[in-house]
């Protein structure tokens, strides 16, 4: 057969079916091995595993298969792996990729992501112009409210990026506390902050714990989240765990950690006592009280607490006695520690008045609270 012949036979319909089911094939073989390499990437990605998944994510978009999904969530990792030149060009192929895909997009991952490059570009306008576009289409049903916790996210940041509040609450809400809500992990935090600052305001500090405790459950939780979670749990009666939320404030914070250590102490005092007092001796609410009356509080409930520890000292042998003291302790520890709280959250200098006050021991010796003699250890041999 001559060349023209071989020629002639390449362009048959037969030659060209053929063709066409080899590259068929190919390409359905490259997506089969694709599909599961991008699951196990974005599985990575979504745990936080930003350098184990950046190689995938190289791998997907070598091969020419990175959705503008796939380019921002390998932008974001080159950016937490500190390489910032090749982040920022991904950025820019991202936003290019994530333009194309919007006008078919049938779903909320394309307009979320190219509202997150447009923020991280600076792009402010563009950004709300896309978030604005995208819920008014939910809104008018041109686009099915979602049903998994991970779209319930994506649509309260959209509703966020644009400042609805309302919005952005409900639909955050849901994806944390709703049905199937999202697993512990970054996007959690994410909307368990933005949820936690207006239920602390209106003090509903039951949410408030709840939804900081979400945000504490990451490294970057900063010393002011930690207090507020410190704070939240006080109100909700829960002393020790507020106890263990300032302690561990007190190691991030840079400012004033003595403040918190001490809020520890104190708030270690209530739960040793299994009870704060609702109100100051006079009847007053605490908030009503300024910082000298706090502090006139808390020097005479040290007073009254060192009168009756020396007390017991002459009441080793007489056990109706130290019962009467130690009840009597019982009833000054919840003023006291109360009024130490109030005036330490408040930001006034507790380390400094605890020790012009002469009370710094009683806040953290909550041993000194109890009069009843320790057990003897017997005597070896």
């Amino acid at each position: 057969m001559d060349s023209r012949a071989r020629s002639v036979d390449r362009r048959s319909p037969r030659f060209c079916r053929a063709l066409a089911l080899v590259l068929l094939a190919a390409v359905s073989g490259c997506a089969s091995r694709t599909a599961p390499l991008q699951r196990e990437a974005v599985r990575l990605y979504d745990e936080e595993r930003y350098a184990e998944a950046r190689p995938l994510l190289e791998q997907i978009d070598a091969a020419g298969r990175a959705s503008g999904p796939l380019l921002y969530r390998l932008h974001y990792c080159e950016q937490m792996t500190g390489d910032a030149d090749a982040a920022r060009r991904t950025l820019e192929r991202a936003v290019a990729a994530l333009e194309r895909e919007l006008p078919k997009a049938k779903g909320l991952e394309v307009p979320f992501y190219l509202v997150s490059a447009y923020n991280s570009l600076g792009r402010a306008a563009d950004a709300q112009r896309v978030a604005g576009e995208t819920t008014g289409r939910v809104e008018a049903g041109r686009l099915p409210e979602p049903g998994s916790a991970l779209d319930r996210f994506r649509l309260g940041k959209l509703y966020a990026d644009q400042g609805q509040s309302e919005g952005a609450i409900r639909w955050y809400s849901l994806a944390v506390e709703g049905p199937e809500a999202l697993p512990p992990g970054p996007y959690v935090r994410w909307a368990s902050r933005y949820l936690a600052e207006p239920a602390y305001a209106r003090g509903d500090y039951a949410a408030a714990a709840r939804f900081y405790g979400h945000v504490a459950a990451g490294e970057e939780a900063s010393a002011a989240d930690l207090q507020r979670l410190a704070v939240a749990l006080l109100r909700s009666g829960s002393f020790g765990q507020a106890a263990d939320a300032w302690e561990r404030a007190a190691k991030v914070d840079q400012d004033d950690p003595d403040r918190m250590r001490y809020c520890s102490r104190l708030a270690a005092l209530a739960a040793d006592a299994g009870t704060l007092a609702g109100t100051a001796p006079d009847g007053r609410g605490w908030s009503e009280l300024g910082k000298d009356e706090l502090h006139a509080i808390l020097v005479e409930q040290a007073q009254a607490a060192r009168a009756a520890i020396d007390e017991a000292k002459t009441a080793v042998d007489d056990p109706e006695r130290l019962a009467a003291l130690e009840a009597r302790l019982g009833g000054i520890q919840p003023v006291f520690a109360a009024a130490g709280l109030e005036y330490a959250i408040r930001g006034f200098g507790i380390r400094e008045a605890a020790f012009f006050g002469g009370y710094a021991r009683l806040i953290f010796h909550k041993r000194d609270w109890h009069v009843v003699p320790r057990q003897r250890k017997p005597r070896a041999g």
